[in-house]
This record gives structure tokens, C-alpha cells and sequence, in this order.
């Protein structure tokens, strides 16, 4: 998991009640927070994939495709 910073910021979506707040907080925290809870991906907030506990929506980097060598018997 890579998040998006701006200089050192992680910008956040936070569901309080029924209202949407958005905020930021140094990456390093926002960091520690996503290790230390439960965390998804989901398509609810466009931009913000990353749910956390069901309230915080932080937005991840796209991850670049990985592909695998394949490996032939002959040597």
C-alpha cells in the first residue's frame, strides 16, 4: 500500500454522521493509523479507495501490475 502525499500530507475523507469531512494529516501518521485498524478497499468515495473502520477514506497510489517471468524446464 502506497498512499498519495503532498509534501509529507495525507488528504482524508471522515463519514461524521451523515456529513463527509475532508482534512489531512502527516503521512507517517496516517501511516500507523491504517497498520493499527481494519482496513478495505472499496468504490464508495471516488479517489479515496481505502476505507478504514468504515469511517477514515484515504487515497492509494495505483500499484503498478506485477508480472511473473515464466520459468521454462530447460536449462
Amino acid at each position: 500500500m502506497k498512499l498519495v502525499s503532498d509534501n509529507g500530507m495525507v488528504s482524508y475523507l471522515y463519514r461524521a454522521g451523515r456529513d463527509m469531512v475532508k482534512g489531512s494529516m502527516p503521512l507517517e501518521a496516517a501511516e500507523k493509523f491504517i497498520a493499527s485498524h481494519k482496513s478495505e478497499i472499496t468504490t464508495e468515495h471516488k479517489g479515496y479507495p481505502l476505507c478504514v473502520n468504515g469511517l477514515w477514506f484515504f487515497p492509494e497510489a495505483p500499484q503498478p501490475k506485477r508480472t511473473s517471468k515464466k520459468v521454462s524446464g530447460k536449462e
